[in-house]
């Protein structure tokens, strides 16, 4: 087709120009932008029609319209330039400041544009307090309703299941949903605990309809508040958790457990399993709505697994089964890796529909990156380190799909479920450098995980007043830079490992890089990068213990105090139009 595109038929250009623009909003983008190039009548064709350049942008920023939205399309188109010009100089059309008026717990999530930070009824433990509920915040209904001021305890929600939580899943713009696990002590003294996921719609804090019973039982087993990880996540029908009790029974004398579960949500039937007896796994991510991934802490790799479908209303929950396994660099001999976390936002979703219905677009999930953030311990000097590596999850699918291909060049095809057999190995020179970036997070503000939205990251150095940087792994979005560059008469060097753009209006500054090679004591040697990002920071700089982020908007955290390590507030910093 590409082919075709270079020399347009002369029948095709003959037809009426609605009935060509109508052929083409079904052409990909980069066959559009082809056809784009033919001549200048194709190039003012597609230039004055709005839906033909809405579709350029989306491509271009990694967005997805929203059907259901109630903007007109002119609008659409005007929102997103905008919001992706004050990505580029960093500058925030408005800033709220929102009060947390309650004692936070240790549990959070920001997904969908809710920020939810548990409540705790308990003011005695500093270092680790119980969730007793859930509160959280519309953050595009706080930015609406405030201009430049300060906003109290009005816009959070509350939901209280009468139980105490041990975490919770969001599936927001997807369900309107969210699962709240919860415990439920039946020997105190042996610790073993009763399980519950609670499905709940977000908007009304009811019971969710969609669900066929409201509370789904999960198999019982000790649980230590405190000592134990749940990591929970929902992608269409499935809903996983994964719970590690490796370091409560450890230090109790007893055997450690992981245990991951699968169910249908909507049915609360168990469609797959898994258990371990080492402390393997902390989290896992979804790559698509039948793919995710599990960080192996044990064996330094990524597991890239499948969730069977199960056939028959009898049939019993098949085991999760292990495609491909995804070498990590080679750990230098005196390395101990503790915990390896993991997040993608926004989620590998089947469809988005619900609280955020009048969005004009969002981020396209399929192109997000996910990020593993990992803890190692370097036991020659007993210091410990704080890495992340960030990687496209479409990079990930695309591996996957060499390894169970037959014409993979890198592995030997394999039956994982075949008695005897592994999956096949892929080690990280073969895979990692074209594709991977990893960071030093040891002077980064590194609380939170909700650091990532599509194809950007965001960071802030943990000694502040600092800017805020923003890593954009889009490479359309560094070609557009570098074209834009040349248009004002800017020199760029290809051939250079970095360039530096400073924007005359904002004082933002980015910075080019097309290699990156990372120096740690946790690998055996350096790692190498050649994935092109770029890195944008703010002109001005901000005294905030953290920094978050999601669709359109920065969150910097204040703390109350330094010996509660208490949030006081949240600011918010719109980018572009807050719609």
């Amino acid at each position: 087709m590409m082919d075709v595109m270079r020399m347009p038929s002369p029948a095709l250009l003959s037809l009426p120009t609605e009935l060509i623009v109508r052929i083409l909003a079904h052409l990909p983008c980069p066959v559009l932008l082809t056809f784009r190039s033919t001549s200048r009548f194709c190039r003012a064709l597609i230039d004055a029609d709005t839906s033909l350049q809405y579709a350029i942008e989306l491509c271009a920023t990694g967005a997805v319209d929203n059907p259901a939205s109630r903007y007109v399309l002119a609008d659409r188109l005007r929102i997103l330039k905008e919001r992706e010009s004050a990505w580029q100089r960093m500058e925030f059309s408005r800033v709220a400041q929102i009060q947390v008026p309650h004692n936070p717990s240790s549990i959070y999530d920001l997904t969908g544009g809710m920020f939810l930070l548990g409540e705790s009824y308990s003011r005695i433990l500093p270092t680790w307090r119980p969730t007793d509920a859930a509160r959280y915040l519309n953050l595009r209904a706080a930015l609406k309703n405030s201009e430049n001021a300060t906003v109290l305890d009005g816009p959070w929600a509350r939901i209280d299941v009468n139980a105490k939580i041990m975490d919770v899943g969001i599936a927001a713009q997807e369900h309107d949903l969210i699962a709240i696990v919860t415990y439920t002590y039946i020997e105190v003294n042996e610790f073993l605990a009763e399980l519950k996921i609670h499905l709940v719609k977000l908007s009304t804090g009811g019971h969710h309809p969609a669900a066929s019973q409201p509370v789904i039982q999960v198999p019982r087993m000790p649980f230590l508040p405190g000592n134990c990880s749940v990591s929970i996540e929902i992608v269409g029908d499935t809903l996983g958790v994964l719970f590690n009790l490796s370091r409560f029974l450890h230090g109790a004398g007893m055997t450690p457990i992981i245990a991951f579960y699968l169910y249908d949500w909507k049915t609360g039937k168990l469609k797959s399993t898994r258990t371990a007896n080492s402390p393997h796994y902390n989290a896992f991510c979804f790559l698509s709505p039948d793919v995710i991934v599990l960080p192996n802490v044990t064996t330094h790799a990524l597991e890239l697994c499948s969730i069977a479908d199960q056939e028959g209303e009898s049939a019993e929950p098949a085991p999760l089964q292990t495609l491909c396994t995804l070498g990590l660099p080679r750990a230098a001999p005196s390395t101990l890796f503790h915990r390896i976390w993991c997040r993608a936002e926004p989620n590998a979703l089947a469809t988005r529909n619900s609280t955020f219905a009048d969005a004009p677009f969002f981020t396209d999930p399929a192109r997000a990156v996910i990020i593993f953030n990992v803890v190692a311990q370097d036991m020659t000097h007993g210091t410990l380190h704080y890495l992340s590596l960030v990687v496209h999850r479409s990079s990930l699918l695309a591996r996957l799909a060499q390894c169970v291909s037959p014409r993979s060049a890198n592995t030997t095809p394999t039956t994982p479920t075949a008695p005897g057999l592994q999956p096949p190995r892929v080690e990280w020179p073969a895979w990692g450098p074209p594709a991977c970036l990893w960071l030093d997070g040891d002077g980064l503000a590194i609380r939170w995980i909700t650091v990532t939205c599509g194809q950007r990251f965001v960071v802030m150095s943990r000694e502040s007043p600092a800017p805020i940087q923003i890593y954009d792994f889009n490479p359309r979005a560094g070609a557009r830079r570098t074209q834009a560059a040349r248009a004002q008469g800017r020199l760029v060097h290809e051939t250079t490992e970095r360039d530096v753009d400073v924007d005359a209006k904002s004082g933002a500054r980015t910075v080019f890089v097309r290699r990156a090679t990372l120096l740690s004591t946790i690998f055996e040697e350096p790692v190498r990068s050649e994935m092109p990002y770029m890195i944008t920071e703010t002109g001005e700089w901000y005294d905030y213990e953290s920094v978050m982020m999601d669709e359109g908007v920065l969150i910097g955290v204040e703390q109350l105090d330094e010996e509660t390590d208490n949030i006081g507030s949240l600011v918010l910093h719109a980018v572009g139009p807050v719609a």
